[in-house]
């Protein structure tokens, strides 16, 4: 399936279509589709909040034997500023934080350490 098709597919699982759901369950131990996701959840003009929430969630339901091996990836997702300077969307994050910290014990990386601050600062935003 193409990017622009599992765009499409993301958005109509927004709205509880459940044929969109079952694909992306249907694919959680695909690495390749685990690599699209990742691609449409990083923030750039091309995709809108609804398909890179749903990616992100998506990505949060992948095996930690599989997100490990993007973990440097999503980290960067996670600290990766959108264009227009704006903090990253809370949806998209608390789906991101989920995601690093189910793989989180099988990375050995001294950048695992420094990611609590990280989370503490997308967990203060959702306290407000």
């Amino acid at each position: 399936m193409k990017t622009s098709d599992i765009r499409r597919a993301l958005i109509a699982s927004v709205y509880s279509d459940e044929e969109a759901d079952s694909y992306f369950l249907e694919h959680l131990h695909d690495p390749n589709m685990l690599l699209t996701l990742c691609n449409i959840c990083a923030p750039h003009d091309e995709f809108t909040n609804d398909p890179r929430m749903q990616a992100a969630f998506y990505i949060s339901q992948y095996p930690a034997e599989l997100l490990v091996e993007v973990f440097p990836l999503l980290v960067v997702l996670l600290t990766m500023p959108p264009e227009d300077g704006a903090h990253m969307n809370g949806n998209i994050a608390e789906h991101l934080i989920a995601a690093i910290e189910k793989s989180r014990h099988l990375y050995k990386c001294g950048v695992s350490s420094k990611l609590d601050e990280v989370i503490a600062y997308y967990n203060e935003d959702d306290e407000e």
